[in-house]
């Protein structure tokens, strides 16, 4: 019987094939779960552009009280939850020519109302934490390696560098687990390939796929691999630019906020976390996003948009918590 997982994997592999196109107590952490929700487009920067990108992702989890903290904990021999996050990421890019495009990012997280639900002889101990700090730094570059007429296909990679905070400590002064914390504490690799095609002079498609390869970080232990797969579609519904007719007869065109209108399919996979070579029972699963979003471009180098993936899908490995809301909003500046 296929699931939506092994469906989605199969597709994946085939995307990458033929070259048409990126929790849980274990995955709360920016570097365990994140490098960009959105699917990426094969589009670059022009030669000598700058990008400058500033967004924030809200990520409320379900609800869990102490008592029912109390019983999972005491059924899976531990458990960390959260009730939300705030991940703000800045993001600055580079066109080095017309086909290949730099990106440097970083970002802050805040966690509210962390708690450890911790199995000591029998008995099950809440202990509290602030993983609150700033995330590692990601360089990632993208590649367009073919364009003609509606279509292009671009390879896209990175290195994450363990710049941000790993050694956030609980109550009692024990540190917190890598996926946990603000910085994984490990180096991690990203490879991906992305494919875009205009339909029509208004409705655009884009796919993508990607890999993060992780590497093993403090105390032995290994955040899994990531896999994500993306499908969107855009439309847009104005231009930014209305022609008016003046009373000397001549007509003058006038700019005005161009909007468009996008629908996503994100699907995430993560691979079980690994602790002294041992795969960790409740870490990883699959979850997919429906995810519709508005832009804005205001004027020909800015623009801010709305995304909200909705979880449509989740299937988590043990004992996780689930995702609730999820929402994302940032602004870009092209220069």
């Amino acid at each position: 019987m296929f699931t939506i997982k092994t469906i989605v994997l199969k597709t994946f592999y085939i995307f990458v094939a033929l070259n048409i196109g990126f929790s849980a107590m274990a995955n709360h952490g920016p570097g365990a779960a994140r490098v960009g929700s959105q699917t990426t487009s094969a589009k670059t920067l022009s030669k000598g552009k700058w990008g400058i990108g500033f967004e924030m992702e809200y990520t409320e989890f379900d609800s869990i009280s102490r008592t029912r903290l109390i019983s999972r904990g005491e059924r899976a021999g531990g458990l960390d939850v959260l009730d939300r996050t705030f991940l703000y990421t800045g993001t600055v890019s580079y066109g080095v020519t017309d086909d290949l495009s730099l990106e440097v990012s970083l970002g802050g997280l805040e966690a509210n109302d962390f708690r450890e639900a911790e199995l000591e002889d029998g008995e099950v101990e809440i202990l509290g934490a602030d993983p609150d700090g700033l995330t590692d730094l990601w360089i990632k570059g993208k590649y367009r390696f073919f364009q003609k007429e509606k279509d292009q296909f671009a390879f896209f990679g990175g290195i994450k560098i363990p710049t941000g905070e790993n050694d956030i400590k609980n109550d009692e002064g024990e540190k917190l687990e890598a996926v946990e914390q603000p910085g994984s504490g490990a180096v991690d690799f990203l490879v991906g390939l992305a494919g875009s095609r205009q339909v029509t002079d208004r409705l655009n498609v884009d796919l993508s796929g990607g890999y993060i390869f992780r590497t093993e970080g403090p105390r032995d232990f290994e955040v899994g691999d990531r896999i994500d797969v993306n499908a969107a579609v855009s439309y847009v519904l104005s231009r930014g630019q209305k022609p008016h007719l003046h009373e000397d007869g001549q007509t003058h065109t006038h700019n005005h906020p161009a909007l468009s209108l996008g629908l996503e399919l994100n699907f995430r996979h993560l691979l079980k976390d690994k602790e002294d070579g041992n795969k960790q029972s409740n870490s990883g699963g699959s979850t997919l996003f429906l995810t519709p979003n508005i832009n804005i471009k205001l004027n020909e180098t800015t623009t801010i948009y709305v995304a909200a993936p909705i979880p449509v899908a989740q299937d988590l490995n043990g004992r996780q918590q689930e995702t609730d809301v999820k929402v994302l909003a940032g602004i870009t500046l092209v220069l």
